[in-house]
């Protein structure tokens, strides 16, 4: 075998491993990038979540509960009818 036999040999086996090592690069990348959208997800589904628990503490009641608290907290004080009205 002659030296550039060796020398080609070489090189050969230098190009393999890089070629390697850019694959197992490329597979962590892929990975990282999985694990980011899973966040994304995450991220949208939380701050859905959030909006429509916001929304949620906006949004009075249905009529019938406030009627019916209204009838409970004033029906002693004799204002049920003038509560009730201006709830409805």
């Amino acid at each position: 075998m002659t030296i550039n036999g060796i020398v080609e040999g070489i090189s050969a086996r230098i190009m393999i491993t890089s070629a390697k090592f850019m694959i197992n690069s490329a597979k962590i990348m892929i990975n990282s990038a999985k694990i980011m959208i899973t966040s994304a997800r995450f991220m949208t589904i939380s701050a859905s979540s959030a909006f429509i628990l916001r929304f949620l503490e906006h949004t009075p009641p249905p009529a019938t509960h406030r009627a019916r608290v209204t009838e409970e907290t004033f029906t002693e004080a004799d204002k049920y009818f003038v509560q009730t009205s201006a709830v409805l």
